[in-house]
């Protein structure tokens, strides 16, 4: 079901954690392989426009086990953990911005060059693009913060 009403900040970045967590364990059609579950159904876990579809937290733990990295749990961690408040945002923070940002693009173009993408490119997005996720996702707890 496609809602018109925008997902909250923090929805939206959970929707993403959980897309890396699929992308992490192979993709929606590999999981769909190994699961009862369709690949659609993982699709919508992932997207923003599926507001009523939520992964279980029980699918969380057991594809966080499959896949061996602790993606949606470090998410909600990292969320929860914060206590004080966050200093203002900076420069250091455009900085720190652009360097994961480029170094996931530089290891995109470089997964990209030879025009077929293997398991270390995989590995090295994922690790790369979860960089990005959680720069952004501490930026967005600057930018909330009251």
């Amino acid at each position: 079901m496609i809602d018109d009403v925008e997902l909250p900040d923090d929805e939206k970045a959970l929707k993403t954690a959980v897309a890396a967590l699929i992308d992490a364990c192979g993709g929606g059609k590999v999981l769909a392989s190994i699961t009862k579950n369709s690949h659609q159904l993982f699709s919508a876990y992932a997207a923003m426009a599926c507001r009523q579809h939520w992964m279980p937290l029980r699918m969380v733990m057991r594809l966080e086990r499959y896949c061996g990295q602790p993606i949606v749990s470090q998410w909600m961690v990292d969320k929860l953990k914060r206590t004080e408040p966050l200093d203002d945002l900076s420069y250091e923070d455009v900085l720190k911005l652009a360097s994961e940002t480029a170094e996931a693009h530089l290891t995109l173009m470089n997964a990209l060059a030879d025009k077929k993408i293997d398991a270390a490119d995989r590995a090295a997005l994922r690790r790369d693009l979860r960089d990005c996720i959680r720069i952004y996702t501490y930026l967005l707890a600057k930018v909330e913060q009251p």
